[in-house]
């Protein structure tokens, strides 16, 4: 068995090694009474009443000083997310409306780490929902905008500098679908390990990734980078099926069988149930899991009403009858 070396010779042991028996109790934390009455508190000084548009989210500033007990315990938890299972999920915040508890998740994002833009906008919290049920992947939208459901893939792929933490927050949920599927590196690795060993090999080398939406590096639109890493918090994946195809295009470099092979097997791993953790998240939850540790991916949803080119934060004053409306964040790591 020819592993590259470095990587591991036998199964991983692990809480990220997930399967149907797995027991993923005890997934929520919810926070404690103190810390929830200074974030109340810390959002109640920062806001106006009534809806709130991203930037106004945005504009409120996490500061450690003020915030001691929400960064004590985001410490706490976070070794669940870096080194145990690999996600978290907190449940809504009591005594705040709507678009304040936007702002308690938002601060949580960068309680994780710091949170940088996602677009050439200077976004740091994007809101996710369906634009146009006219726009679709399949013609080059990102998928985001869509209502469709989306393959297999870690966030950010596009930058050589992916981020450490993918936080997803449910403002409003869909009528139908649009739940949530996660599946771990280590699980990945294990299944690679017991049936197709040579595939590693491939996966640890370099492909290429279209910078799309990024500076180009060395007037290049691309960048080479491996599916499958290690580091020293484990197994880790960069992976976006069309990313990867659309570098390789403008690299003038098609795949090999070899490689062709390895991602049609990575997209097949990831539809296996056993190995997928499924949650529909209710309005006001979230999610934070390691970015670089996990696959994701989302079920297609249908909508309330119309889609719309913008999001009236106004129809959150109802949720029974609000379009389906996530709040993401990238965050990284804040270097002591």
């Amino acid at each position: 068995m020819n592993i590259p070396q470095g990587f591991p010779l036998r199964p991983i042991e692990s809480k990220r090694v997930w399967n149907k028996q797995s027991d993923l109790g005890n997934i929520v934390h919810e926070f404690s009474g103190e810390t929830q009455k200074e974030v109340v508190t810390y959002i109640k000084g920062q806001v106006h009443q009534g809806p709130l548009t991203r930037e106004e989210i945005e504009s409120v500033k996490y500061d450690i000083e003020k915030l001691p007990k929400l960064t004590r315990e985001i410490n706490q938890v976070r070794s669940e997310v870096d080194i145990g299972r690999g996600f978290v999920v907190f449940p809504s915040w009591g005594d705040l409306n709507v678009h304040e508890s936007r702002i308690a998740s938002w601060l949580v994002d960068n309680a994780f780490g710091e949170a940088r833009e996602q677009d050439d906008k200077g976004s740091r919290l994007i809101e996710i929902f369906n634009v146009s049920d006219n726009l679709s992947m399949k013609t080059g939208a990102r998928y985001h905008v869509t209502r469709e459901g989306s393959s297999p893939h870690t966030d950010a792929v596009q930058r050589p500098n992916d981020p450490d933490y993918l936080c997803l927050r449910c403002v409003s949920d869909a009528l139908m679908g649009g739940e949530n599927i996660l599946v771990s590196a280590d699980s990945i690795y294990n299944k690679l390990l017991e049936n197709a060993p040579a595939l590693i090999t491939t996966l640890t080398n370099d492909f290429f990734f279209h910078l799309r939406g990024v500076e180009k590096i060395e007037e290049k639109e691309y960048f080479p980078a491996p599916i499958i890493s290690i580091d020293n918090e484990g197994i880790r994946l960069r992976f976006l099926d069309h990313y990867i195809r659309e570098g390789h295009k403008l690299a003038g470099k098609p795949m090999t069988y070899g490689q062709e092979k390895a991602i049609q097997y990575l997209n097949s791993l990831f539809e296996q149930s056993d190995l997928q953790f499924r949650a529909r998240l209710e309005p006001g939850q979230q999610v934070v899991f390691a970015n670089k540790r996990m696959l994701h991916a989302r079920t297609e949803f249908v909508d309330r009403n119309p889609a719309r080119e913008f999001y009236d934060p106004s129809q959150l004053e109802n949720l029974e009858t609000a379009n389906r409306l996530m709040d993401r964040t990238w965050s990284y790591k804040r270097v002591a």
